[in-house]
């Protein structure tokens, strides 16, 4: 398909889903890696941070893998994503059965992003706070922060570090507070650092207290939740997977057709994602359905001559500049990557008128 000159037909399309099997996954995935460490080259990173999420897929068959999943209260998959979290470049995407826990297979799916790229700073919530994670990334020379569950050890922790009225006037107590403290869980192997934020909300007697470990010494506790807050655009980058390059498509029996599915599309949106950044500006703001409507859905026509092609667009459309100033930056983007797609072994103004 990627070797033909032209765009796979949709019966080509088709007869590619009808024989896929791991390995085809595997090079989808080895692909995508690919085209993030190149696309990763255009911008000026000095680390890069490493949201890892699980999503629901909710499916309406009795395709291959579907279970029922509590948390969601629904049948369909459950599917680990990891995305960096400054540009959106999806770094992998794993379909899982509807009833996987969300750290299962968490270890196996960040080793590839671990072996290729450095400087990197993982952030994950309460769902993926497993000592496995924390010594598989500290092995590596990496850093992590992510969010603890609550459980009275904690929550005591953080009481203690409230400072205590004299007269015991609670009016008094701050109504946010942050603090850290080494602790170790019975399951670590050893201590680590975990910050802390209390916070008593309105009405309310006793404080609720969250709290994050991290391998990271600098910074104080309330620069580590500041951080750790971004994490939430990854919900965003998400929505965009989903709504804008149909992430989420379940129609195939089979859990490897569908996680085919899927990397097509984590593919597809991580080469929006590099258009937006070379045409730079407003551009960047533009959803996919907005972008479809104002740059591909357009009247034209195509007029070969001897020595060239033009492309004629209506006089009507208004952003006619913009298309030739964007589709000369894309022309001259040298793509050219490694076939097969084995991943090696090293570190690695829009104004609408």
């Amino acid at each position: 398909m990627l070797e033909g000159g032209q765009l796979a037909s949709q019966p080509t399309l088709s007869r590619f889903l009808s024989r896929t099997d791991e390995e085809t996954v595997h090079s989808l995935r080895c692909l995508n890696l690919e085209l993030v460490e190149f696309f990763l080259q255009f911008h000026q990173l000095n680390q890069l941070i490493v949201d890892i999420d699980s999503t629901h897929f909710t499916t309406y068959g009795k395709q291959e893998g579907v279970a029922y999943n509590a948390h969601y209260r629904a049948h369909g998959y459950h599917p680990l994503y990891a995305f960096e979290g400054k540009t959106g470049y999806c770094f992998n995407a794993q379909l899982r059965p509807g009833n996987r826990y969300c750290s299962e297979e968490a270890d196996s799916f960040i080793t590839p992003v671990l072996e290729r790229f450095n400087q990197l700073l993982f952030r994950m919530d309460s769902g993926f706070a497993t000592p496995k994670l924390y010594d598989l990334i500290e092995k590596t020379g990496q850093y992590y922060l992510i969010k603890l569950k609550k459980n009275t050890v904690l929550s005591r922790l953080g009481d203690l570090s409230l400072p205590c009225p004299q007269d015991e006037d609670l009016t008094i107590l701050p109504h946010s507070a942050y603090s850290e403290t080494l602790y170790q869980a019975g399951s670590w192997s050893h201590k680590r650092r975990v910050c802390q934020f209390s916070e008593r909300k309105e009405g309310n007697l006793f404080y609720d207290v969250i709290s994050l470990v991290t391998n990271m010494t600098s910074g104080t506790s309330q620069d580590q939740f500041q951080l750790y807050r971004g994490r939430g655009q990854a919900e965003n980058f998400i929505k965009e997977m989903k709504e804008g390059f149909f992430g989420d498509k379940t129609d195939s029996s089979t859990l490897i057709k569908n996680e085919v599915r899927m990397m097509m599309s984590c593919i597809a949106y991580n080469l929006y994602l590099f258009l937006k950044h070379l045409a730079g500006g407003d551009f960047q703001t533009l959803t996919i359905k907005r972008f479809r409507h104002l740059f591909l859905h357009v009247v034209g026509k195509c007029v070969r001559t001897g020595r060239k092609q033009l492309l004629k667009l209506s006089s009507l459309y208004a952003y006619s500049e913009l298309f030739s100033a964007l589709y000369s930056r894309i022309r001259k983007v040298n793509l050219n990557l490694p076939v097969p797609y084995e991943p090696p072994r090293r570190k690695a103004s829009l104004m609408m008128h």
